[in-house]
Formats: structure tokens, C-alpha cells, sequence
């Protein structure tokens, strides 16, 4: 079987975290072309340091991410500060990134 090619995009706090590090972890089954961040749980910034924090974890400097829309296109953006913390990341102990977001708008 060959691995399905997929962009994924997310607004990380843990939950996406871990369903970007399943999706790493079969390689066999989906190739990870990139990640596009969205702002969402928290505002774009820090979606945009969690993906970075998460691939550095697990090793996958390869994967590139990109960021992309700060917020929703009708509407203003609404977080969720209070159920994943400031960061989103808030409770994890993680070091910050030394990887780089990618050049360039996600779309």
C-alpha cells in the first residue's frame, strides 16, 4: 500500500499535538507533506510555536509548518485560553523551539 500524501491543518494545543503525532508515526500509511496553523485555541503565534515545539519533540524537523489564517473568515477569533491554558501548551514542560516556521502564507 502506498502512504497517502496529506497537508495537516491545526490549531495544536495537546489534542491536535498527539493527532499530528499519530498521523507521523505511520509512515506507512500517510506522509506528512506539512502542517498549517491556524489561530483557534489560542491565537496564531503560539499554534504556530506548538507545532513546532511538537515536531522538534518527536524528532521531525523534516515536516515543514506554515502558518496561516490568524482567525475565521467571518467573525472574530475565539479562543479557548480557558480550557488549554495561555500557550495552549500550559501544564507541559517543553522547551521552546530552535526549528523555524516555513517562508510563506499556508495557502
Amino acid at each position: 500500500m502506498v502512504a497517502r500524501a496529506i497537508i495537516i491543518d491545526t490549531d495544536p494545543s495537546p489534542d491536535d499535538a498527539v493527532a499530528f503525532l499519530m498521523a507521523l508515526a505511520s509512515p506507512d500509511k500517510l506522509e506528512v507533506l506539512a502542517l498549517t496553523t491556524v489561530g483557534g485555541n489560542v491565537p496564531l503565534a503560539l499554534t504556530t510555536r506548538n507545532a513546532l515545539m511538537a515536531l522538534e519533540l518527536a524528532g521531525r524537523g523534516d515536516v515543514p509548518v506554515y502558518a496561516g489564517a490568524a482567525g475565521p473568515l467571518v467573525g472574530a477569533l475565539r479562543t479557548a485560553e480557558h480550557v488549554h491554558g495561555t500557550t495552549g501548551f500550559d501544564g507541559y514542560d517543553l522547551p521552546p523551539p530552535s526549528l523555524q516556521a516555513a517562508e510563506g502564507f499556508a495557502p
